[in-house]
């Protein structure tokens, strides 16, 4: 497992995940690895959309996934938001059967019932929506049961947290934002909300730092954000 932390609101969003890399013994703990990854995918620059989240399973898994998911967004370059997000359920499931992994209930619940277990897929679907002429974030939890949810704005912490963290962590990150969402302040507080949780799991998260923005491109205020991010990371 990893962590993602995604941050959205209308005109930008901002994903910041781990880099490290753990491997689970027969014993059932976890070795930490001296490689790094990334756990995020780009799947087109502009307008922004991301992939973000892995799984418990397998690394491979993640990357079928991944690589499913962007072989799709290059083949439909005009595919929308909602188009993108129909066929990561489906790619996660393909990905699950081709790993012989037991198949999770695929109907969404009418109350989102994330973070329920780590042990499965999360992930975080971040992009601008050319129709609704927004930033957008949708959460898909793979667990025991499949769910996706979304919200207008705001934060989410998907990975190797359980409900009662990622809630917690969710709200003293909102309260190191405060009212000032600059980039710069996004980035600081993603970081230290990210080395707080690090340090209660270190076998499974920590340092190095991945991060990327998702912005309409193109338009004067886009180019700000994205001089503000640069700047900040």
């Amino acid at each position: 497992m990893s962590l993602a932390i995604t941050y959205h609101e209308k005109e930008f969003g901002i994903v910041c995940s781990d880099g490290r890399v753990s491997e689970r013994m027969p014993s059932g703990r976890y070795a930490v690895r001296k490689e790094t990854a990334r756990k995020f995918e780009v799947l087109r620059a502009r307008p922004g959309l991301v992939l973000a989240g892995t799984s418990s399973i397998s690394s491979w898994l993640d990357f079928a996934v991944y690589d499913a998911v962007r072989r799709y967004a290059e083949d439909f370059p005009e595919a929308t938001f909602d188009q993108v997000a129909r066929i990561i359920g489906p790619a996660v499931y393909e990905a699950r059967a081709a790993f012989r992994v037991v198949r999770c209930l695929s109907a969404p619940s009418a109350i989102p019932k994330f973070f329920r277990s780590t042990d499965g897929s999360s992930l975080n679907l971040l992009g601008y929506d050319r129709e609704r002429m927004r930033v957008r974030n949708r959460v898909f939890s793979c667990t025991a049961h499949y769910d996706e949810w979304e919200r207008e704005n705001g934060v989410t912490i998907i990975g190797d947290v359980d409900a009662d963290e990622g809630w917690e962590f969710a709200g003293k990150f909102l309260e190191l934002v405060g009212r000032d969402h600059r980039p710069k302040v996004i980035v600081e507080s993603m970081l230290s909300i990210a080395a707080e949780i690090s340090a209660s799991h270190p076998e499974t998260i920590g340092a190095p730092y991945f991060f990327h923005l998702v912005t309409k491109g193109m338009m004067p205020a886009s180019r700000d954000i994205e001089e503000q991010f640069r700047r900040a990371v």
